[in-house]
């Protein structure tokens, strides 16, 4: 399934945006997916928000649409890799306030 949109992350500030996307700009959680390093972060975003959720950062860069966005939310100490960025697709990326990428 091609998902609309993608989010590596499923914190606190993803699980934010994630929730206005459904309330305001028209997106089913059906047509969101998340990936998450931690079980517990994965859980409650597929229980509170009904999103598909994963642990694999490259199944989220693949499986969303081709021409929707995929944005990431890491925090300070977290590295971004190369290879979960699916090439020629737009990437956003969002850091912990404060932190330096």
């Amino acid at each position: 399934m091609k998902y609309k949109v993608g989010f590596i992350g499923c914190g606190n500030m993803a699980s934010a945006i994630i929730g206005g996307l459904k309330a305001h700009a028209g997106i089913d959680a059906s047509e969101i997916i998340a990936a998450d390093a931690s079980e517990a972060a994965r859980e409650k975003a597929k229980e509170t928000l009904s999103i598909c959720t994963t642990a694999s950062n490259t199944e989220v860069s693949t499986q969303a649409a081709a021409d929707g966005p995929c944005a990431f939310f890491i925090q300070p100490a977290a590295a971004v890799t190369a290879k979960a960025l699916a090439p020629g697709r737009q990437h956003a990326l969002c850091k912990a306030a404060g932190s330096i990428v």
